[in-house]
């Protein structure tokens, strides 16, 4: 039989090494998240990347695939990326108290996947850190998010050919789309977003170290 292909070894496990080599680029240390506790942030920007890269191997001529058909793909990372960045915006806007925990907040971020409504709540915290906003960038950034909800409400329609209910997942495509202007429209989104995401983080550690240096003038 010809073996010019990879087949399937007896005792093949994926996650199986040798020997751990941290020197090798393709070689992922996995045992550190769990303990330092990693927050949606980085996984975010991991998702985000992951489809910058797809791209950009688009451009030079290197990737192996037609754009076409990895699209889906490329379109459900940054998906999947804005859905972790808002949720992670909701959750230090929770914190500072821009806005009230409700059950409505609490089941959007455990499991809903809807970004519109992800959004509104991002929209709601950021007007109300900054009462100044400009609105045509948080108009524009709406109507983008818009967009990509109207393509992908559930967060599977990206995924799959079919949705839960055996619909077509493709008839909300549009005929075409230039890859490296749909990147180049979510790298303004995703920069808006980080800037939102670094200022609530930094208000945050104030008011922890606020707390902390009045405790520790009481003891």
């Amino acid at each position: 039989m010809d073996r010019k292909y990879r087949w399937p070894k007896k005792g093949d496990n994926p996650f199986y090494v040798k020997s751990a080599n941290p020197n090798l680029p393709t070689w992922a240390s996995l045992g550190w998240f769990e303990s330092v506790n990693m927050d949606d942030s980085p996984l975010s920007f991991a998702f985000k990347e992951c489809a910058d890269k797809s791209i950009d191997g688009l451009k030079k001529g290197t990737s192996p695939r037609h754009s076409d058909m990895i699209f889906l793909p490329i379109a459900y990372l940054y998906r999947h990326s804005l859905e972790l960045k808002m949720k992670q915006i909701i959750r230090l806007a929770l914190k500072i108290n821009l806005i009230e925990n409700n059950g409505k907040i609490s089941k959007l971020l455990d499991s809903g996947h809807e970004l519109y409504p992800l959004w509104n709540y991002v929209k709601k915290c950021v007007v109300s850190f900054w009462p100044e906003a400009p609105d045509n960038d948080l108009t524009t950034v709406e109507r983008i998010v818009q967009i990509l909800h109207n393509i992908d409400k559930s967060g599977q329609e990206l995924r799959y050919t079919k949705n839960s209910k055996g619909q077509s997942s493709l008839s909300n495509l549009p005929n075409s789309v230039d890859l490296i202007h749909f990147k180049d429209v979510f790298e303004g989104v995703f920069n808006l977003l980080d800037g939102c995401e670094f200022a609530f983080e930094d208000t945050f550690n104030n008011m922890h170290e606020i707390t902390r240096n009045c405790k520790s003038e009481v003891i």
